[in-house]
């Protein structure tokens, strides 16, 4: 079974970014239900997960799993495998998804649409080269792992991520992937993703067991130092509060007797880490100094490229050029623009309880303060703001009407410029 390695390994921790996981357990909840329509539930047919035989989020997010049965086994119960298309639809040819979004009724549904190319994308910490995208409908969460399939029905790609459903800002971070071919990085409105599978054949011999050494397998075999610290997904060139220069904080471990690296920096779209031009010469692990380097100032996704060797000398030995090792983060020095939604409980009889809405990363945090509307300024520089604790705040009917005045504070410390809500509305 081919899915996405966010479904089957822990996406939340960081050295998760650059891991490559070779025959991992399984976990009990791990497992594959068919004939997951609305209509057939008595029908359907549950198989537990035996192994994750592969599973990677560096550069693509694939995961090989196989099932704790055979392919004639679930013949015998109607259950027929998909096949895995030799290439993939051209730009503009029709595609459809297949998955269980969890939307009103959470079961398989098809969704048709085109295919639009390949897009070299980020997402939060991860990078992604050359996945699909397509702007099929109903694909939400719980669409990881899709198939997405050709006219012939045969599958090309896996659905991996979306900017359906996302905030309308903080392009690259978490539920909202970019396009980065070109600085700063930009989300498409309407865009879903899908990480390409259609080499994946020449990895299973023929008894259909998964080798990732067989000859023509072109997966990434995690020949790598191991990334022990990052920088944050999103950072300022400098802390707000102090002044202080960020840094990349980036610190690689050993790993398979390499001995040397050699890294480059620049930002996505204007450098690309599978290319030799731009890298150092070999540098001595033990003598690195990359958690040092200054961020960089201008906005948008900047990346650190690394390959690692044995000896002081590229040659075959050293970590493949077309699977580098990549560090990222955003950089973000624009305040928050748009508006904080409020949640508005009671009335003007009882008291308002007041709560504004968060959104990650433009809404992290607030201030607020609130006065009668014909003396209360909300740009008066000298007043006083109180910080916002995630408690509802209570206004008495004596404090209403009321002009109640909100500042967010985004993910890396930009603070917006106040924004103003007459209450009761």
């Amino acid at each position: 079974m081919l899915t996405n390695a966010h479904c089957t390994h822990e996406w939340a921790a960081e050295t998760a970014a650059n891991a490559v996981f070779v025959d991992t357990e399984a976990t009990p909840e791990l497992r594959m239900i068919f004939n997951y329509f609305r209509d057939t539930e008595g029908a359907q047919v549950e198989v537990p997960a035996k192994a994750i035989r592969y599973a990677t989020m560096k550069g693509t997010d694939l995961a090989v799993v196989e099932l704790d049965t055979t392919i004639g086994a679930l013949a015998e119960r109607g259950v027929v495998a998909l096949g895995l298309a030799p290439s993939a639809p051209p730009p503009g040819g029709r595609v459809s998804v297949v998955g269980a979004p969890q939307l009103d009724v959470e079961f398989l549904r098809r969704a048709r649409c085109s295919e639009e190319g390949t897009f070299d994308i980020v997402e939060y910490r991860w990078h992604w080269f050359g996945a699909h995208r397509n702007r099929c409908d109903d694909i939400a969460n719980g669409s990881s792992g899709s198939p997405v399939l050709d006219e012939a029905q045969r599958v090309y790609a896996v659905v991996n991520t979306t900017t359906l459903g996302s905030p309308p800002d903080g392009d690259c971070f978490l539920g909202r992937p970019c396009e980065v071919g070109a600085p700063p990085g930009v989300s498409v409105e309407g865009a879903s993703y899908a990480v390409d599978v259609t080499g994946v054949s020449a990895c299973f011999g023929d008894d259909g067991r998964f080798a990732l050494d067989r000859e023509g397998c072109a997966l990434d075999a995690g020949r790598a130092l191991d990334v022990l610290t990052y920088p944050a997904p999103r950072e300022r060139p400098s802390d707000p509060a102090t002044g202080a220069t960020n840094t990349w904080e980036v610190t690689l471990g050993a790993r398979d007797a390499l001995g040397f690296f050699r890294y480059k920096l620049g930002r996505a779209g204007e450098v690309d880490c599978r290319r030799q031009e731009g890298y150092s010469a070999p540098l001595k692990l033990d003598s690195q100094d990359l958690s040092a380097i200054a961020l960089p100032e201008a906005e948008g996704v900047h990346l650190l490229c690394a390959l690692a060797g044995p000896t002081a000398t590229p040659d075959a030995a050293w970590q493949p050029l077309s699977f580098p090792t990549v560090v990222l983060t955003t950089i973000d020095t624009t305040p928050p623009s748009r508006r904080p939604a409020l949640s508005r409980g009671g009335d003007a009889a009882e008291g308002l309880r007041v709560e504004p809405i968060f959104s990650l990363p433009e809404h992290a945090d607030f201030e607020y303060r609130f006065g009668p509307p014909d003396t209360t300024d909300c740009d008066d520089p000298a007043a006083e703001w109180r910080r916002y604790r995630r408690i509802p705040i209570f206004l008495d009917p004596r404090d209403l009407p009321a002009r109640f005045c909100v500042r967010p504070t985004d993910w890396v410390g930009n603070v917006g410029e106040p924004f103003d809500y007459l209450l009761p509305e």
